[in-house]
């Protein structure tokens, strides 16, 4: 089997479980710009430049944020002008719901040809959508509130996905978090 570049990661946990912290210091060793949809002025990315939506078409710096109520057209800009970047979406619950976009959608089919990582964090497994159960590589699993009696047969690995949660929430440590591939 080849080895898979440019991989969707899902980060899934509570506030303050450090996603956030993880996330950045995993954009930075893949060592390419990165771009950040911040729908909330986020305070771990306030040392980090907010671009305008005309200025996204033309970044080529080492990182940025996008903070915009039009997400489908962060998306289309990204897809059209920007490629060769780590593309993390900041609390994606508020704008890539079950109902997903054509231009998230689409973001998603083409972010391989785009050399796109990108990195989609949720609070809990229910908010993400079927589609992206179905095309994530990764997920990093932290705490969350989540009913692990409700099974979401979206996540076609649902049984190691409880297993490992069992084991993050009796975990002492609040940030303690584990990966699981899509395949597993």
């Amino acid at each position: 089997m080849t080895k898979r570049l440019n991989k969707c990661f899902l980060f899934i946990g509570r506030r303050g479980t450090g996603k956030t912290t993880l996330a950045r210091k995993m954009a930075k060793a893949m060592g390419r710009k990165l771009i950040i949809i911040d729908t909330d002025d986020h305070p771990s990315y306030l040392d980090i430049p907010v671009i305008s939506l005309e200025r996204l078409k033309t970044f080529t710096g080492e990182a940025c944020r996008v903070i915009e109520s039009d997400i489908d057209h962060v998306f289309v800009i990204l897809n059209q002008y920007q490629s060769n970047a780590v593309v993390i979406c900041e609390d994606a619950s508020k704008y890539i719901t079950a109902n997903i976009s054509k231009a998230v959608r689409s973001f998603l089919i083409d972010m391989r040809k785009r050399n796109f990582d990108v990195i989609i964090m949720f609070h809990f497994l229910s908010d993400v959508p079927p589609y992206i159960c179905k095309q994530y590589d990764q997920m990093v699993l932290f705490k969350t509130g989540d009913n692990i009696q409700v099974t979401q047969n979206k996540f076609a690995n649902w049984h190691t996905i409880v297993t490992k949660l069992k084991r993050i929430l009796k975990h002492k440590d609040f940030n303690y978090c584990e990966t699981i591939a899509i395949d597993e």
